[in-house]
């Protein structure tokens, strides 16, 4: 397996080949992969490669434009 190749604490986002974005990141330490999820530590919603917050139930995405404020 190639994410086993990694060097150790490396993490990055996790990007099937038929997809545009993903809320699958992985961490390779002390030899084992881990599969993380992402949450935004502000709202705790789940975050996604492209930066949306995105809501697999419901298929809803956050506007990317939307205010910080």
């Amino acid at each position: 397996m190639a994410l086993l190749a990694l060097p150790d604490g490396i993490t990055g986002w996790l990007l099937p080949a038929d997809t545009e974005d993903t809320d699958v990141a992985c961490g390779v330490w002390d030899g084992e992969v881990y599969i993380l999820g992402v949450q935004d530590k502000r709202t705790g919603r789940q975050q996604t490669f492209l930066g949306e917050c995105f809501d697999i139930a419901t298929g809803q995405a956050d506007d990317p434009e939307q205010s910080a404020v």
